[in-house]
């Protein structure tokens, strides 16, 4: 079965705790990425994070946690949550499988260090959003005063739960894209999600809706458009992967001078969905098409419940068919969250016509796809979305070998080679970041 992959979206896992600090408690860096976010399985390290507290405390790739602090661990949301209990400064105890053999590992929890550059002022900022304070971080170019009301790209990230904090990874392939940004004149806002990084919020990432989520974002569109060094007649919306279906829903509920989307769909969830176990697996993962085939039968009945009906959740997962289906390995629940997220996320997602959402955008739109694309599949949505959008300065662009992590391969055969011998690596990308998109964004909005 190939459902360990159905959802594997660019994500590097930065596990958080809390100190203080002037403005927001500041978090903590535990740095590892597992080898599965799957519910209910083994972690089992892939990667670590140079100068982080798993480097400190002696973690190596390989490692399989089996307990932090004498919690056992079930799977990477228990690790997070586990990990996040534990203020920054305390004594982390780390039991490992190392070759076979049991290890106990101890040390410190080390503070994260935050974002710097040598082109831009980087600030460390607030969302105020109901009761919850959401870190922010905005990168302004040297050459803009202070106070001087500047061009801002909003940039949204995509479908995990992951921070945005990238102070431990200066090279990775979005902070590159924002310094393309930068040094093009623009300065670019971030911000995290409920319950991420350094933000306090009543729920965590895992355990809101899609709306819930998009409602955080639309907080930060409009405080930037408050903000006296921001021109809020120059904003622009970049979303990448679930992030270009944020920046849609956005356009919608507040003018803004541009939306760019990559690495998105166009259709509703549900039938992206099927797409998921009828296309992406037979085109990424070497699923045979009679065995998709099957798959898309014993995975149907669960999505129509879950999407398409107001069926309660307990009643979905003691549906026969959804048995069926986790029997078969299709579908991975954890309590109340589905692939990691709350149900209803996905719920409130299905509930968008998206259709109509960039038909009704003023804005002009920048739909890129890149040909190596996992979770965008096929490139026809890049029409599609500026078909209807219908402005005269909307454009789609196919870029040929870029890939839905900002990176790019001469083709098929070396994209895939680079992610089964674990090359593919967007921290460290090694001459792989693709500048194309960044500059085919900075020369459509020249023209706008």
């Amino acid at each position: 079965m190939h459902c360990k992959k159905t959802i594997l979206l660019f994500s590097v896992v930065i596990m958080t705790v809390q100190v203080m600090s002037a403005d927001l408690p500041r978090s903590g860096f535990f740095g590892i990425a597992p080898e599965s976010t799957e519910e209910n399985g083994e972690v089992v390290i892939q990667r670590i994070v140079p100068s982080s507290t798993a480097s400190q405390l002696g973690l190596k790739v390989g490692d399989k946690l089996v307990k932090v602090n004498d919690l056992k661990i079930n799977s990477f949301s228990n690790v997070l949550t586990v990990v996040q209990e534990n203020a920054a400064g305390s004594t982390l105890k780390v039991s490992v499988i190392r070759d076979g053999e049991p290890q106990i590992l101890s040390g410190k929890m080390l503070a994260r260090p935050k974002e710097t550059s040598d082109i831009a002022r980087v600030k460390y900022g607030v969302v105020e959003h109901g009761k919850d304070r959401l870190r922010s971080i905005i990168h302004t170019p040297l050459s803009i005063e202070e106070d001087e009301a500047a061009p801002t790209i909003f940039f949204i990230q995509g479908y995990t739960c992951s921070s945005i904090d990238y102070g431990m990874m200066p090279n990775v392939t979005t902070l590159q894209l924002v310094n393309q940004f930068v040094e093009a004149g623009y300065q670019v806002f971030r911000m995290e999600k409920p319950g991420i990084g350094d933000s306090q919020s009543v729920k965590g990432c895992a355990d809101i809706s899609f709306e819930e989520e998009n409602n955080a974002f639309l907080s930060g569109l409009r405080m930037l458009k408050q903000h006296k060094a921001v021109d809020k007649d120059r904003i622009y919306i970049w979303g990448h992967s679930l992030g270009m279906l944020h920046a849609g829903v956005l356009g919608n509920k507040e003018k803004v001078a541009g939306v760019i989307g990559y690495g998105g769909v166009y259709k509703n969830w549900y039938d992206y969905m099927l797409d998921i176990y009828q296309v992406q697996s037979v085109k990424h993962f070497g699923v045979s098409p009679e065995q998709a085939k099957n798959n898309v039968e014993l995975i149907t009945p669960f999505l129509n419940l879950l999407l398409n009906t107001n069926t309660p959740w307990n009643d979905i997962v003691d549906n026969s068919d959804t048995k069926r289906a986790i029997e078969a390995g299709l579908v991975t629940v954890d309590g109340d969250r589905y692939f990691t997220r709350h149900y209803s996320f996905f719920r409130s997602l299905n509930g968008y016509n998206f259709s109509e959402l960039w038909q009704n955008i003023s804005a002009p739109v920048l739909m890129i796809y890149g040909s190596l694309d996992i979770q965008a599949i096929e490139p026809s949505w890049t029409e599609q979305v500026v078909n209807v959008n219908k402005n005269n300065k909307s454009l789609a662009l196919v870029l040929e070998g870029a890939e839905h992590a900002f990176m790019r391969y001469k083709n098929q055969q070396e994209y895939q080679s680079a992610r089964e011998s674990g090359a593919f690596n967007p921290i460290e990308p090694n001459g792989k970041f693709d500048e194309r998109i960044g500059n085919k964004t900075i020369e459509w909005l020249a023209k706008l």
